[in-house]
């Protein structure tokens, strides 16, 4: 019998509040997202909908954003990517109207060619 707790309401949500999220994404040429690969607040994202005219550039379209689970640690970003070495891609998030302080993320190629992101992001 699993007993309902903060750390597991029976969602499978972490608790914490919803707030709007946009997001910019650029990539290097050679870097590949993977399919349902991207996510911020347990919240996956259209990439193909989302596409600039740039096919390495993504961004939230105007007057849209994403309804996000904010934790109290913060906002989970989760992207999986691979590429070449010498590879990249940044990241600049909007959490609820406010710059992330870590903006911009830029995540590098590791030596087996993953350009993988999993971490939660504090909001201002």
């Amino acid at each position: 019998m699993r007993t309902i707790t903060p750390e597991n309401n029976g969602t499978g949500k972490p608790p914490g509040m919803t707030v709007p999220v946009t997001y910019k994404l650029k990539k290097s040429p050679f870097v590949s997202l993977l399919d349902n690969g991207f996510s911020m607040g347990y919240v996956n994202i259209d990439l193909a909908a989302d596409q600039d005219a740039d096919p390495n550039s993504f961004s939230t379209k105007p007057g849209k954003s994403y309804s996000c689970l904010l934790q109290d640690q913060g906002l989970q970003v989760t992207l999986y990517a691979e590429g070449k070495a010498g590879d990249f891609w940044t990241l600049e998030l909007e959490i609820d109207g406010k710059a992330a302080p870590l903006n911009p993320i830029r995540v590098e190629t590791d030596a087996q060619g993953h350009l993988d992101f999993n971490q939660l992001i504090r909001a201002l």
